[in-house]
């Protein structure tokens, strides 16, 4: 999910939020069955300067590049 709130004018506050689901089962004779199962949210907040509105979009890709500094390939990372 991603929200951006305009401060003022030429400047946005960005909150994106990411989920994932994971859901693993498997049931065989030999092994018995078997069920995995659960969920990992990251946030990511930052403000930014923007210039009209063609500059959200350009933010929305910086702000999920920069989400996590670590992360050489950008993005956030799990």
């Amino acid at each position: 999910m991603f929200e951006a709130i305009e401060k003022n004018a030429r400047q946005s506050h960005y909150k994106l939020t990411s989920t994932v689901i994971l859901n693993l089962g498997d049931s065989k004779q030999e092994l018995g069955s078997m069920d995995l199962s659960g969920n990992m949210v990251r946030q990511v907040e930052q403000d930014m300067s923007v210039e009209g509105d063609e500059g959200h979009v350009a933010n929305i890709g910086r702000v999920s590049g920069y989400s996590n500094p670590t992360n050489a390939g950008g993005g956030i990372a799990y």
